[in-house]
């Protein structure tokens, strides 16, 4: 099962691999809404986590969820078309290094589902 995503959207979002871009873009956009905004939703600060810390639990779990999309994907030699196809609606998670870096630094077992 690929991160949640209903099965109706499984086939459109492997269009982000696709070397057409205005495809590649619209997929891009259609995963971005449909699995990265729904994994963590904004909301109010919830007690004893400071809205930065929110913040940061909110970009880590948008980039696990694409971490999973990507290694459940059955194309991973084409990854510069993932990221050019989340780059004009995501492009502000692709520049986030340091949440990319403390993800990525992360014990494997830290990026299963509910982390």
């Amino acid at each position: 099962m690929m991160c949640s995503v209903p099965e109706d959207y499984k086939q459109l979002l492997q269009f982000v691999y696709s070397s057409q871009r205005p495809l590649a873009v619209t997929a891009g956009e259609l995963l971005y809404s449909r699995l990265l905004d729904a994994v963590a939703p904004a909301s109010d600060t919830q007690d004893g986590v400071n809205e930065e810390e929110a913040r940061e639990q909110q970009i880590s779990s948008r980039l696990k969820a694409l971490l999973r999309f990507y290694q459940e994907s059955e194309l991973h030699k084409h990854v510069v078309y993932l990221v050019d196809s989340l780059w004009d609606c995501g492009g502000a998670l692709l520049k986030d290094w340091p949440a990319l870096t403390s993800v990525l630094l992360q014990e494997p077992s830290s990026h299963s589902p509910g982390n």
